[in-house]
Protein backbone atom coordinates (compact mmCIF):
# COMPACT_ATOMS: atom_id res chain seq x y z
CA UNK A 1 0.00 0.00 0.00
CA UNK A 2 1.22 3.00 -0.79
CA UNK A 3 1.72 6.00 1.55
CA UNK A 4 -0.25 9.31 1.50
CA UNK A 5 0.79 12.05 -1.07
CA UNK A 6 3.60 13.63 0.31
CA UNK A 7 5.13 11.31 2.48
CA UNK A 8 8.09 8.94 2.27
CA UNK A 9 7.79 5.46 1.97
CA UNK A 10 9.69 3.53 4.46
CA UNK A 11 10.30 -0.17 4.33
CA UNK A 12 11.25 -1.91 8.09
CA UNK A 13 12.89 -5.49 7.39
CA UNK A 14 11.02 -8.27 8.86
CA UNK A 15 13.03 -9.03 12.37
CA UNK A 16 12.81 -11.06 15.57
CA UNK A 17 12.30 -7.73 17.25
CA UNK A 18 8.55 -7.99 15.64
CA UNK A 19 7.50 -11.65 16.74
CA UNK A 20 6.84 -13.04 20.00
CA UNK A 21 6.39 -16.97 20.49
CA UNK A 22 4.84 -17.87 23.80
CA UNK A 23 4.38 -21.54 25.01
CA UNK A 24 3.03 -23.35 28.35
CA UNK A 25 0.57 -25.52 29.94
CA UNK A 26 -2.61 -24.43 31.19
CA UNK A 27 -3.48 -25.48 34.57
CA UNK A 28 -5.67 -28.81 32.88
CA UNK A 29 -2.95 -29.88 31.56
CA UNK A 30 -3.33 -28.86 27.78
CA UNK A 31 -0.40 -27.47 25.74
CA UNK A 32 -0.94 -24.06 24.64
CA UNK A 33 1.24 -21.54 21.77
CA UNK A 34 1.26 -18.16 20.60
CA UNK A 35 2.70 -17.16 17.96
CA UNK A 36 2.41 -12.80 17.50
CA UNK A 37 4.30 -10.86 14.82
CA UNK A 38 3.83 -7.45 13.40
CA UNK A 39 3.32 -6.37 9.81
CA UNK A 40 1.05 -7.51 6.93
CA UNK A 41 0.32 -11.30 5.45
CA UNK A 42 -0.28 -11.92 2.43
CA UNK A 43 -2.54 -14.94 4.05
CA UNK A 44 -4.79 -14.61 7.31
CA UNK A 45 -3.18 -11.57 8.97
CA UNK A 46 -5.70 -13.22 12.46
CA UNK A 47 -5.50 -16.86 12.74
CA UNK A 48 -6.49 -18.04 15.77
CA UNK A 49 -6.74 -22.39 16.16
CA UNK A 50 -7.97 -24.27 19.19
CA UNK A 51 -7.46 -28.19 18.75
CA UNK A 52 -9.04 -30.61 21.00
CA UNK A 53 -10.12 -33.96 20.61
CA UNK A 54 -13.55 -33.28 20.23
CA UNK A 55 -12.95 -30.72 17.72
CA UNK A 56 -11.40 -27.54 16.32
CA UNK A 57 -12.45 -23.59 16.14
CA UNK A 58 -10.56 -21.84 13.92
CA UNK A 59 -10.80 -17.40 14.39
CA UNK A 60 -9.64 -15.51 11.17
CA UNK A 61 -9.03 -12.15 9.77
CA UNK A 62 -7.58 -10.04 6.83
CA UNK A 63 -6.83 -7.54 9.57
CA UNK A 64 -4.62 -8.52 12.12
CA UNK A 65 -6.14 -6.34 14.75
CA UNK A 66 -8.20 -8.22 17.14
CA UNK A 67 -9.75 -5.60 18.67
CA UNK A 68 -11.24 -3.63 15.17
CA UNK A 69 -11.22 -6.90 12.77
CA UNK A 70 -14.40 -8.06 11.11
CA UNK A 71 -13.89 -11.81 12.06
CA UNK A 72 -14.60 -15.34 10.35
CA UNK A 73 -15.11 -18.34 12.77
CA UNK A 74 -15.06 -21.76 11.46
CA UNK A 75 -15.38 -25.04 13.11
CA UNK A 76 -14.86 -29.01 12.65
CA UNK A 77 -15.87 -32.09 14.41
CA UNK A 78 -16.04 -35.32 14.53
CA UNK A 79 -15.55 -36.99 10.88
CA UNK A 80 -15.27 -33.41 9.11
CA UNK A 81 -11.85 -33.27 7.35
CA UNK A 82 -11.95 -29.75 7.45
CA UNK A 83 -13.51 -26.60 9.20
CA UNK A 84 -16.64 -24.93 8.03
CA UNK A 85 -17.74 -21.49 8.36
CA UNK A 86 -20.55 -21.14 11.52
CA UNK A 87 -23.23 -19.36 11.69
CA UNK A 88 -23.03 -16.69 14.83
CA UNK A 89 -25.93 -16.84 16.58
CA UNK A 90 -28.27 -13.53 16.46
CA UNK A 91 -28.02 -13.00 20.08
CA UNK A 92 -24.27 -11.67 20.14
CA UNK A 93 -25.51 -8.71 18.11
CA UNK A 94 -29.41 -8.02 19.95
CA UNK A 95 -28.28 -4.26 21.16
CA UNK A 96 -25.80 -3.72 17.63
CA UNK A 97 -27.12 -3.32 14.00
CA UNK A 98 -25.33 -6.22 12.47
CA UNK A 99 -24.71 -4.21 9.23
CA UNK A 100 -22.13 -2.37 11.33
CA UNK A 101 -18.49 -3.75 10.13
CA UNK A 102 -15.04 -3.11 11.59
CA UNK A 103 -14.53 -0.33 14.21
CA UNK A 104 -17.76 0.91 14.27
CA UNK A 105 -18.82 -2.43 15.07
CA UNK A 106 -16.75 -2.87 17.73
CA UNK A 107 -16.78 0.34 19.36
CA UNK A 108 -20.88 -0.08 19.48
CA UNK A 109 -20.88 -3.34 21.48
CA UNK A 110 -18.14 -2.31 23.57
CA UNK A 111 -20.73 0.60 24.57
CA UNK A 112 -23.37 -1.65 24.60
CA UNK A 113 -21.83 -4.23 27.03
CA UNK A 114 -21.10 -1.45 28.96
CA UNK A 115 -24.75 -0.21 29.29
CA UNK A 116 -24.96 -4.14 30.47
CA UNK A 117 -22.43 -4.01 32.61
CA UNK A 118 -23.46 -0.47 34.37
CA UNK A 119 -27.49 -2.14 34.49
CA UNK A 120 -26.08 -5.72 35.61
CA UNK A 121 -23.39 -4.80 38.06
CA UNK A 122 -21.19 -7.21 35.72
CA UNK A 123 -17.75 -6.30 34.52
CA UNK A 124 -17.09 -7.98 31.29
CA UNK A 125 -15.92 -4.55 29.67
CA UNK A 126 -12.29 -4.43 29.95
CA UNK A 127 -11.29 -1.82 32.42
CA UNK A 128 -8.11 -0.87 34.62
CA UNK A 129 -8.06 -4.20 36.15
CA UNK A 130 -8.21 -5.89 32.55
CA UNK A 131 -5.15 -3.31 31.67
CA UNK A 132 -2.96 -4.26 34.76
CA UNK A 133 -3.37 -7.76 34.42
CA UNK A 134 -1.84 -7.62 30.95
CA UNK A 135 0.87 -5.69 31.99
CA UNK A 136 1.74 -7.93 34.76
CA UNK A 137 1.58 -10.69 32.16
CA UNK A 138 3.33 -8.85 29.54
CA UNK A 139 6.38 -8.41 32.36
CA UNK A 140 5.98 -12.11 33.26
CA UNK A 141 7.01 -12.78 29.90
CA UNK A 142 9.72 -10.55 29.59
CA UNK A 143 11.37 -11.41 32.72
CA UNK A 144 11.38 -14.94 31.02
CA UNK A 145 12.96 -13.84 28.05
CA UNK A 146 15.46 -11.97 29.95
CA UNK A 147 16.48 -14.48 32.70
CA UNK A 148 15.80 -17.30 30.41
CA UNK A 149 13.95 -19.20 32.87
CA UNK A 150 10.67 -20.30 32.57
CA UNK A 151 8.03 -18.45 34.90
CA UNK A 152 4.98 -19.84 36.59
CA UNK A 153 1.72 -17.79 35.93
CA UNK A 154 -0.79 -18.50 38.36
CA UNK A 155 -4.09 -20.17 37.59
CA UNK A 156 -5.79 -16.94 38.37
CA UNK A 157 -3.72 -14.63 36.57
CA UNK A 158 -0.94 -12.36 37.43
CA UNK A 159 -1.57 -11.20 40.72
CA UNK A 160 2.12 -9.59 41.40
Amino acid sequence: MAPPAGLPSVTFPLSPLFAVSLGGALTSGAAASIYYRGGVSRGDNLRWEINGTAGDIVLTSSNGNFQVADLTLSGGRGDDTTVQPLTVSDSYFADVPRDLAGPAHNVAQLYAQNARDLAEHTSLVPDFRHALHRHRFIDTVNRAASTGVRQLVPAGGVTA
